[in-house]
């Protein structure tokens, strides 16, 4: 009888995570199509840091994005992002360096690189939550293998209009990243040169290629 019982208990939990797992995609599904709908997307955005509980630092700023395209600006650091090549001035610096980003980079600069990560190499499970007094989905990730650089995310999703409102990152070494994006504006219109950096701007800028 107990030995019923046991497996029962196991095939309703398999039950639960099935079911878990599905409503994540479905909603982290709705979120990809809602902001690939919304073309260019404005938003400011509150960045921190942290070593095990302890946060190490917060920047503020404003992201532009339209597509896998993002341009942020804050006083820490300004970086612009074209689809392939990324710039990225530090606050006060004289050098912008140029790179090609890893996925895992991308996804510290822009809170919304995450859209497509979540299809392959993840597991997915997703509860209600209250955030903000707006009530929310929250989505953790987990990935499948332990040498990925990006091991985990937790994103708060409106569940009125499927927006991440915040994005929370544990990288291979244990830090965690958090983001939280407010004062989201959708269907804005953004010149191609909006994503890359403009070296008559910052005339006196030395540019260090580290591709």
């Amino acid at each position: 009888m107990k030995r019923q019982l046991f497996s029962l208990a196991l095939l309703f939990a398999s039950a639960l995570m099935g079911v878990q797992a599905q409503n994540a995609q479905h909603i982290l599904d709705k979120t990809s199509a809602t902001l690939k709908a919304s073309g260019g997307i404005k938003a400011n955005f509150e960045t921190t840091s942290y070593k095990g509980n302890k946060p190490t630092g917060t920047v503020e700023g404003e992201l532009l994005m339209q597509s896998e395209r993002f341009r942020v600006r804050s006083n820490a650091v300004s970086s612009w992002f074209d689809g392939r090549t990324q710039w990225t001035l530090i606050g006060g610096s004289d050098e912008v360096n140029i790179s090609t980003p890893s996925e895992a980079e991308r996804q510290a600069m822009n809170p919304y690189a995450f859209v497509d990560i979540y299809k392959k190499g993840y597991s997915a499970n997703a509860r209600t939550i209250t955030y903000n007094n707006a009530t929310c989905y929250e989505v953790q990730l987990k990935a499948k293998d332990a040498n990925v650089d990006l091991q985990e995310l937790r994103l708060v999703i409106n569940s009125a209009n499927h927006l991440p409102l915040s994005i929370r990152m544990k990288r291979k070494q244990g830090d965690w990243t958090r983001i939280r994006v407010s004062n989201i504006r959708l269907h804005q219109k953004f010149d191609n040169k909006t994503f890359v950096f403009n070296k008559a701007e910052y005339p006196s800028v030395e540019i260090i290629d580290l591709r």
